[in-house]
């Protein structure tokens, strides 16, 4: 095949020689003729036609100061020459009098197969993969643009013998509440091979993204869709739809980059959101959790002081010493129920100031709603947090307190004996 493909494209620079060599005449009839006197290029050309297959060209006429070229002939420098040479008429050269002539005899190119090397005479343009002729790449671009359209369509009947695409796209009628097809027919004209490059970056990224699974590339499809198909409606009476949507490129994609923008900011959105939500929650369940823990292990502080009340009951020194050193335990084992707590206080406080951190790095690019709400539940947070000090701190008192309420009364009951 490589072989092959390489065979044409030196057949097509020999003759493209040729008709160089001839002056660019006009072709008429498939044909065109020159006279004019032999040098060395043109005897090297005109040798190496005379070898080519004749399903590529041939010579119908051939004369050297007005005789036909003899088999074993050399042609002399400054020679009279006049050829007619006749070009191939089965398609197998690619060589067109115009681009027109390309688009009607290449069907194929409706449905994306874009000739590697070719001719155009009326232009003296030659075009090959490396070329950066403006209206070449353009062509190419437009046929790399049917071959991503047909990827990205719903449907389209590859065995179909028509000479075009019919591209089928299944669009979501909201006004309808259901489903309505969209056909792009993929025929274009010279016409619309003026202008750039198409950009197609945007669509190879849509299609490269279904082809490996990512994330949103269900939704980037569907939405490209959906601005192809507004595009496509909105083309005016009478104009074609591929036309209109040439025409239209920027726009089309400008249109899918500002929806996707929104749709996307919206998706981050209510994702930040419940993530947000979320740290919230488990940083509130970790602070009631010590609320709750500590208000549990602390219900010896009211029996505590209940027994102050029999303080005065006991009756020698002794017993009085021992109340007050139980008192005093009491206190410490409260002390550090209550340390314990502030430690795990401490570690969540770390947790949520790396959480929130996180957040504030990106908040610049967060919207007001967010904002507000990342705002809100560091109060929330901080409020609570508070809470939960304030509460240690007076368990700490209350438990200490114990402890010297029990002493001074041992004091005023028994000092100085």
């Amino acid at each position: 095949m490589v072989t092959k493909s390489n065979n044409i494209n030196s057949s097509l620079h020999l003759v493209v020689s040729l008709y160089r060599a001839a002056g660019l005449p006009i072709i008429s009839d498939n044909r065109f003729e020159a006279e004019l006197n032999a040098d060395e290029q043109l005897i090297s050309v005109i040798e190496e036609s005379l070898l080519l297959n004749k399903s590529f060209g041939r010579f119908d006429e051939l004369l050297v100061d007005d005789s036909e070229l003899s088999d074993n002939q050399k042609i002399q420098v400054g020679q009279n020459i006049q050829f007619t040479w006749a070009l191939s008429t089965s398609g197998s050269l690619p060589f067109y009098q115009s681009f027109e002539q390309l688009l009607s005899s290449r069907k194929t190119i409706y449905k994306g197969d874009s000739p590697e090397c070719y001719y155009i005479a009326n232009a003296d343009l030659l075009v090959e993969s490396d070329t950066s002729n403006v209206m070449g790449q353009r062509l190419k671009s437009i046929c790399q643009l049917i071959k991503l359209l047909s990827q990205v369509a719903h449907y389209h009947d590859k065995k179909s013998q028509a000479d075009t695409y019919q591209l089928v796209f299944v669009i979501n009628d909201s006004s309808k509440n259901g489903y309505h097809p969209v056909v792009l027919d993929t025929k274009f004209e010279q016409c619309d091979l003026d202008g750039e490059v198409l950009d197609l970056r945007t669509m190879e990224y849509i299609v490269h993204a279904e082809q490996r699974a990512e994330s949103h590339a269900q939704e980037k499809a569907s939405m490209f869709r959906l601005c192809l198909a507004e595009i496509i409606e909105s083309a005016p009476k009478g104009e074609k739809a591929f036309k209109y949507m040439l025409s239209n490129w920027e726009e089309l994609l400008a249109k899918y980059k500002q929806n996707f923008d929104v749709y996307f900011s919206g998706f981050s959105f209510s994702k930040l959101r419940n993530e947000l939500a979320k740290a919230e929650v488990e940083i509130a369940n970790s602070l009631s959790k010590v609320l709750s823990d500590v208000t549990g292990k602390l219900f010896s502080i009211p029996l505590s002081f209940a027994a102050l009340l029999t303080v005065n009951k006991l009756k020698t020194i002794g017993e009085s010493v021992l109340f007050v050193m139980g008192t005093l335990l009491v206190s410490m084992i409260i002390s550090g129920l209550v340390r314990s707590q502030f430690l795990l206080k401490r570690n969540i406080d770390s947790s949520r100031d790396m959480i929130f951190g996180e957040f504030e790095l990106k908040r610049d690019d967060y919207p007001q709603q967010l904002k507000d709400c990342l705002d809100e539940a560091k109060t929330t947070i901080e409020n609570q947090s508070k809470l939960l000090n304030r509460t240690l701190h007076r368990a700490r008192v209350l438990g200490w307190s114990i402890s010297v309420i029990a002493t001074w009364i041992f004091v005023l009951r028994f000092w100085p004996y």
